[in-house]
C-alpha cells in the first residue's frame, strides 16, 4: 500500500511541457460475494437443480390462495437451495477479473470518508 509517482507530460506548442507528480495511493478493498461463475460446472448444476425441482412441485392441488402461495414459497426454496448448494464465496480485490470490480471501485471512492 505505497505511493506511486505518476508522471503526466502535457504538451501544448505555445508553452515548455508540464510535468506533474500525482500520488496514487492504494485501495483496500475487502469484498465478498457468492456467485457462480458463468459457463462452469457449478452454472449448469444450479440449473439443473432448478429444473428438477420445479419437475417434482407438485401442481394439480392449487385449489385456494393458500395453496398457490405455497408452491410460491416451495419454488423459492427451491432457488434458494440451489444456489447454496452450487454457489461459492468469492473474495473481490482490485485485481480480480470479476466484472463488477470497476463499478465496485466506483462506488467506493463516491462514499465521502
Amino acid at each position: 500500500m505505497g505511493l506511486v509517482d505518476t508522471l503526466i507530460t502535457l504538451n501544448h506548442e505555445s508553452h515548455v511541457p508540464l510535468i506533474i507528480n500525482i500520488n496514487i495511493q492504494d485501495i483496500n478493498i475487502n469484498i465478498n460475494i457468492q456467485s457462480i461463475k458463468k459457463y462452469s460446472e457449478e452454472e449448469k448444476n444450479f440449473v439443473n437443480s432448478i429444473i428438477q425441482g420445479i419437475e417434482n412441485l407438485n401442481i394439480s392441488s392449487i385449489r385456494s390462495r393458500e395453496d398457490l402461495q405455497n408452491l410460491v414459497q416451495q419454488l423459492a426454496t427451491i432457488f434458494e437451495n440451489a444456489w447454496h448448494q452450487h454457489s461459492k464465496l468469492r473474495h473481490i480485490t482490485k485485481h480480480s477479473r470479476y466484472g463488477g470490480v470497476k463499478t465496485i471501485l466506483t462506488t467506493l471512492t463516491d462514499i465521502p470518508n
